[in-house]
């Protein structure tokens, strides 16, 4: 029998209730929806990538970890320049919510990189690891 823990919803989902504790706008689950031009001028992603690796011991797993990335997305200014002070906003405000331990899950910062797509959003992607 596998335990819920090691479930990657679970731990999206886990993850995507801390975020909307303090970010009111839009928060997806997985991949990033197709978005218009006019339609948002930021949203939130929660997704677990990677494997989740666990150590056993007999027949259940005692530990394990795995990486979530939050990617911050939000549109660039007119002149088509990333908005640096909103994406800095986004990533203080998600920042604060790590370290953090919540059921069974301690996560802690990893990394990020940044990227833009051809609607002129541009990104943080936060990474995190999670033990368990």
């Amino acid at each position: 029998m596998i335990e819920a823990k090691l479930d990657p919803s679970l731990i999206e989902y886990t993850i995507y209730n801390i975020v909307k504790t303090v970010y009111t706008g839009r928060v997806t689950i997985g991949n990033r929806p197709s978005l218009s031009e006019t339609e948002l001028n930021d949203l939130i992603v929660v997704l677990a990538n990677g494997e989740i690796e666990s150590i056993k011991a007999t027949d259940r797993p005692i530990f394990g970890n795995c990486s979530v990335m939050i990617q911050i997305w939000v549109k660039g200014k007119k002149d088509g320049t990333k908005n640096a002070a909103r994406l800095s906003e986004l990533r203080t405000l998600i920042m604060g919510l790590f370290p953090t331990t919540i059921n069974e899950y301690s996560i802690s910062y990893k990394n990020e990189i940044g990227s833009r797509d051809s609607l002129g959003f541009h990104s943080i992607n936060l990474n995190f690891k999670i033990n368990f």
